[in-house]
Order: structure tokens, then sequence, then C-alpha cells
């Protein structure tokens, strides 16, 4: 009888410890593999459920901040700033009421609310200037040469404009009509022939190039040079579709004033926000516009503007672009609406919203 050698077996025993040894080490490499894996998507879950707790919060915030613009706007509508009441002069929201009650405008609002934080503006619409109220092309001339837009072009998107809201389908002589110049387009679409809806509209228009009404950095006269042409403003910050033809002068800001007229430069605007908003110093001095022939009567030494804007200023606005914003760490939400209070009440005519940036 022949007996195994113990040298054998225990040289076939090895091979199979090492692959059950290999095995293992492969089992648990797998197994730590999932438990990293189901901490990982439990940390991403709970990091991405905590941004979308955050945000709904701050949704909430601005949509809060709407409701405290239509407070101020009631107690605008209510105070008397030149003899209020003891109990709302200590208010906190009391000069924030006066400033909107006497045609300013408020920017800075802010309120702390739990964990976040609401800010907001409130500012007259007609502060900027319709633009479907211009129809000749002096109206136009200063909202061009505030735009930045060179003066060679100035003739075809004010012909091209006024074909665009005028009724017939006649092409004026730099403008440009359905057949002539839309239809030919890819894709093609008529003239409207109407009033503009939004200033976005203007980008239908012949010549209204996004540089030109939202600003940025003109062509090279030369197409092949790699230089970047003069940066430009652009004109959608200083045109509105809502309102009449006149401009609010106790809200308009620098550009809309110089916009108004080319009589107006950058030294006149300026005398014309600081009298409106008078010296910290002497808080007791008018301030704001009490009307237009107030207006006129401060400034005697240019009679022309009496002669220019005589039918195109307003002191009050009953529209108003309301901008909330709410915060809550790094996230943020932010509304932006046209209001327009009157008795009736307080109507939403336009509302956008979206993350902040």
């Amino acid at each position: 009888m022949r007996c195994s050698s113990p040298l054998r077996s225990s040289s076939s025993a090895h091979p199979q410890r090492g692959s059950a040894l290999i095995a293992a080490l492969w089992v648990i490499a797998f197994l730590s593999f999932l438990v990293f894996s189901f901490a990982f998507e439990v940390k991403l879950e709970a990091r991405v459920a905590d941004y979308y707790r955050r945000r709904i919060k701050a949704e909430h915030l601005a949509r809060s901040g709407v409701e405290l613009a239509r407070f101020l706007l009631d107690q605008a509508a209510r105070i008397n700033p030149e003899k209020p009441e003891p109990e709302d002069a200590e208010q906190p929201w009391f000069e924030s009421a006066r400033r909107l009650r006497e045609g300013l405008n408020v920017v800075s609002f802010s309120r702390e609310l739990g964990e976040g934080i609401i800010r907001l503006a409130i500012v007259p619409e007609p502060a900027r200037i319709n633009v479907n109220e211009l129809k000749t092309f002096a109206d136009w001339e200063p909202v061009f040469d505030q735009g930045g837009i060179p003066e060679e072009d100035w003739a075809t998107l004010f012909d091209s404009f006024m074909d665009w809201i005028d009724p017939d389908d006649i092409p004026r002589p730099d403008g440009a009509e359905s057949d002539d110049y839309y239809l030919q387009l890819d894709p093609p679409y008529r003239a409207k022939n109407a009033p503009l809806d939004t200033v976005d509209e203007l980008l239908l228009i012949r010549g209204f190039t996004n540089t030109y009404v939202y600003g940025g950095f003109l062509q090279p006269k030369d197409p092949e040079s790699e230089e970047r042409g003069a940066f430009i403003p652009g004109i959608a910050d200083l045109l509105t579709t809502y309102g009449s033809r006149q401009v609010n002068i106790n809200a308009a800001s620098l550009r809309v004033l110089m916009a108004l007229s080319l009589d107006i430069d950058e030294p006149l605007a300026r005398e014309i926000i600081l009298e409106r908003e008078g010296d910290p110093e002497n808080p007791d001095l008018d301030t704001s516009y009490r009307s237009a022939d107030d207006f006129f009567n401060r400034f005697p030494e240019f009679p022309d503007l009496r002669n220019r804007l005589q039918n195109r200023i307003t002191v009050q606005s009953q529209i108003m672009r309301i901008t909330s914003s709410g915060q809550i760490g790094d996230v943020g939400w932010i509304i932006s609406c046209i209001a327009e209070r009157s008795r009736k009440g307080f109507r939403i005519l336009r509302w956008q919203e979206e993350p902040s940036p």
C-alpha cells in the first residue's frame, strides 16, 4: 500500500489557500466599494435636499418681499410726509414709504427673516422712457446717443422702428416692412405694425442688434481685425413699454435724464439728482420735485428745459417695478414684476422669477 507524500499534500494545499485569500480580498474590496458608494449617494442626496430646502425658503422670502412692497405702497398712499403721525414716523418702514409718496426710488430696503434676508427695490416704471412714445427722430437722438450707438446707423434704426409700429406696409427710406425685408429672413416673420409689448421686442426690428439693445462690444470696422470694438452701454435700461410719454423726474436715473434731451449733459443730470435727493446735513430743505413747474423753477439758468420737457416729465407714478430677492446662505431667488397701484387695488402686470446669480 502506497502512502501519499507529506510534502506533496502540503504543496497542493497552498494554491487553494491562496485562491481563497484572493477571493476574500475581492469580496472585501467590492463590499468596501458598495459601502463607499452608498455613503457618497447618501451625502449627495442630503446636499441636494438641503439645497432645495434652502431654495424653497428663498422663493418664499422673495414672494414675501413682493407683499412687503405692497405694504409700503399702501402706507405711502396713506401717510402725510410733511405732518406724519408720531407713531408712523417711528416705524422702520416710514422713510421708504415717504420716498415712495414723494415719487422717489427705494433701492436698498432689506429685512432679516428667520435664517434669511429679503432685499427689495421699488422704482417707478415711468422712471424710464416709454419706447412706444418715441415718435420723432428728435425723440430718439438722445436715446441713441446715450446707448453709444454709432450715428451712421441712427436713420436706419429710426425708420425701421417706425415701420415696425405703424399700421401700414409702406417702408420708409431707411426702414423695412414685411415683404421687402422680414419675409426674406430665415425664419421669416411679419412686421408687427403695432406698438411693442416688451423692450426685448426691439431685437426683432431691423438694425437693433443685441449689442445695440443690451450693450457690449461693437464689431470692428475692419472685419479681419482681431481687436474688439468700443464698448457701448446699449438702450434697454433706458426704456419701458409701460406708462405714458411722461418720465418721472424724481426717479429717473442719470442715463435716463441724459436720454430725455441732448440739452441735459452729465453735470446737469447729476445736479438734478442731487437737488431731488436733498442735502443730508439740511433735512428741512425741499427735496423731491413737487411738480413740473417746481422742477423748472429750480433751474432758471436753463430756460430751454421748459421748452423741451414741458409735456414730458411728471413727479408721480402709479406703475412700479418691484425687484425682490430672498437669500438663504448662498442660495437665492429673485422676482421682478411690474405692478400698478390704483384705487381699485394692487394689480400685477408682469411677473418673472428665477434663481439669483
